[in-house]
């Protein structure tokens, strides 16, 4: 998913997935082709998952 698909998934901003990805060494990481960043729908998850089990 692109920045922003995964920012409407998450139910956040844009700008707070940036600082989400900066500041939390447990969220995925994201890859580059180009200038464009993705996740993988499954990263993001199995994140989740074990966030809400924290």
């Amino acid at each position: 998913m692109k920045r922003k698909e995964t920012a409407k998934f998450l139910s956040m901003s844009a700008d707070t997935l940036d600082r989400r990805v900066k500041n939390d060494p447990t969220f995925p990481k994201h890859y580059k082709i180009g200038r464009i960043k993705f996740w993988y729908l499954d990263e993001i998850e199995s994140w989740l998952k074990t966030k809400r089990s924290v």
